[in-house]
């Protein structure tokens, strides 16, 4: 009986070996690009390298102190608009989770430079979806095409000259409920703008025709 005892519970603390999570170490995580104490401008992409002996569930990265993006999957990087920040040196982290909550983070300084001119240019946006003229009922995915030199900061979408939505991320698409409106033709636009308030526009014309 003392043997059989005595096997059930090894049996027990195995298992729970096993099923522990992991606290046996922290991952691992360094920038690997841009380099401290350079200078960037433009769109520069934030690249790292993780290790964690149970698996990388995501990297966050901050500018500053604020959270800028997530990557969830390797090769765990960022695009940072650099051009939303002033010309000076911003320190860049990237903080690694495991599966188990466990955290690290590396940090670099770097410093933007960017030409000191003033953004004039206007972002260019297209309606990719519905098509003009086309008949619409129901809920409707209004898609669009857009882009900036310095990034699209909002895409507003109105119908028959109401604001009715505002996208802040891309893709920049808009599930319009047609039975909103009644069956006629009605008019969607949708207003890009980049972070200097520059702005562009498409519109369209649909007939809704719903039961």
């Amino acid at each position: 009986m003392k043997y059989i005892y005595l096997c059930a519970v090894f049996f027990i603390l195995s298992t729970a070996c096993i099923t522990n999570p992991d606290n046996s170490g922290m991952p691992e995580i360094i920038i690997t690009s841009p380099a401290g104490w350079s200078n960037v401008s433009d769109t520069v992409m934030i690249r790292t390298e993780v290790w964690d002996d149970h698996g990388v569930d995501k990297v966050v990265f901050y500018v500053d102190g604020d959270s800028i993006g997530t990557d969830n999957s390797a090769p765990f990087q960022y695009a940072w608009n650099t051009y939303l920040y002033t010309n000076d040196y911003h320190s860049v982290i990237a903080k690694v989770y495991d599966f188990d909550s466990n955290w690290a983070n590396a940090m670099i300084t770097v410093r933007v430079q960017n030409p000191d001119t003033i953004d004039n240019e206007p972002p260019q946006i297209a309606i990719t979806s519905p098509a003009g003229w086309s008949i619409v009922s129901d809920s409707v995915l209004v898609r669009t095409e857009v882009s900036d030199n310095r990034g699209v900061a909002k895409v507003v979408f109105y119908i028959d000259g109401d604001s009715t939505y505002t996208a802040l991320t891309a893709p920049f698409t808009y599930l319009w409920n047609s039975r909103s409106v009644p069956n006629n033709y009605h008019t969607i636009l949708a207003k890009a703008y980049d972070y200097s308030m520059n702005w562009a526009n498409a519109l369209i014309t649909v007939l809704v025709q719903n039961p």
